[in-house]
């Protein structure tokens, strides 16, 4: 079997989490995220992410807006239920 599982957040949470990361790809402003995630979200290029596609095609969606066990926690009730 194969469920699609889409993980999404806030995106101020996202944003903080990657600057945190400070890898050199990560070092954008929030305004150039916010640009990235919109054109990421929606672009009708069929080579290109579209993460509101994805995220509308997934068997199961799950904010991940907390901790890594909080995280796990969801994702386990979720596939318990399958």
């Amino acid at each position: 079997d194969f469920y699609l599982i889409a993980v999404d957040g806030d995106s101020k949470i996202r944003y903080n989490r990657i600057a945190k990361r400070a890898s050199s790809t990560d070092n954008i402003s929030y305004d150039v995220f916010l640009a990235n995630e919109k054109r990421e979200f929606s672009t009708l290029d069929p080579n290109k992410q579209n993460l509101g596609m994805c995220i509308s095609m997934a068997d199961i969606v799950i904010q991940n807006n907390g901790t890594i066990d909080e995280l796990n926690i969801q994702l386990n009730a979720k596939l318990d239920n399958i």
